[in-house]
């Protein structure tokens, strides 16, 4: 018996986006654009953005619907806290898993710390949370950014912009302007701004990242500044899924407002009954 064997090289001439199998490159660009032209649609609609500096930064719901159009799904493999002597941080990591086969395509990690401006007053588990989202929206990043760009928005997460401007509102342009609109005088004619339990409350419950974002939606719900933080957190939670479902700023509140009422919380001036 011979035991020669000779050699054969065979050729790949297919080529997988996700969990799509195509026949060439020049299919891969084909198919991709077609994906991308469907996800700005989706996008755009949802309002899954922020706009930075003129600029569209996609929100990790918008890299995670990417990853759905794919068949590319997102999966936390490990989370943990470094302690430091004056403050701590979260990083989560993430991997990108094709459904088809269960294969590894992509991952990243990431972490969000409590010396950040916009996190150092925010429970555990808040910053816990955004550590995730930050390393699966860099994962997606890492691995199919170019399609983002062909969509037409920044190839960088908006998460990774955090701290940057808020998210849903224009900074203010000066201190000054910024008390004056977000104060109100007690009876005894001090003026005092919504109460830090307010603000924090409702930070928890939107994708607001800034104190200042937090105070304006504050003062366009035209809510009494007396309100709990039990009313704060339905008008939040409210708001924000409005926002997510594409709603405008102002249709958003509107829609908080009418769920208040329905609710019998407060009247229709928006103080508590």
């Amino acid at each position: 018996m011979n035991d020669n064997k000779d050699l054969v090289i065979v050729e790949e001439t297919e080529v997988k986006l996700g969990s799509m199998v195509l026949e060439s490159p020049k299919s891969v660009i084909a198919h991709a654009t077609s994906i991308a032209t469907e996800l700005a649609q989706v996008i755009d609609s949802r309002k899954l953005f922020a706009i930075i500096g003129g600029n569209k930064f996609v929100k990790a719901e918008g890299w995670s619907t990417l990853g759905a159009m794919l068949g590319v799904v997102p999966v936390e493999t490990e989370t943990k806290v470094n302690q430091y002597d004056d403050f701590y941080e979260y990083e989560a990591k993430v991997e990108l898993i094709r459904v088809s086969d269960g294969a590894k395509v992509g991952g990243a990690s990431a972490v969000c710390s409590s010396n950040e401006n916009n996190w150092k007053s925010r429970p555990r588990n808040v910053l816990r949370s955004m550590a995730i989202t930050r390393a699966t929206g860099k994962a997606f990043r890492l691995s199919f950014s170019w399609i983002v760009v062909m969509a037409g928005y920044s190839p960088t997460p908006a998460e990774e912009m955090d701290g940057i401007v808020d998210v849903g509102f224009k900074k203010k342009e000066t201190k000054k302007a910024t008390a004056k609109k977000t104060t109100t005088k007690k009876t005894d004619g001090t003026t005092k701004p919504w109460d830090e339990r307010h603000i924090e409350r409702l930070l928890s419950v939107t994708d607001l990242v800034t104190e200042e974002a937090a105070i304006e939606l504050l003062d366009k719900s035209g809510m009494s500044k007396k309100a709990s933080t039990a009313v704060i957190g339905q008008f939040g939670s409210s708001y924000a899924a409005e926002i997510v479902r594409g709603g405008s700023i102002e249709k958003s509140i509107d829609h908080a407002r009418k769920y208040w009422q329905d609710f019998g919380k407060v009247d229709t001036n928006g103080g508590e009954k």
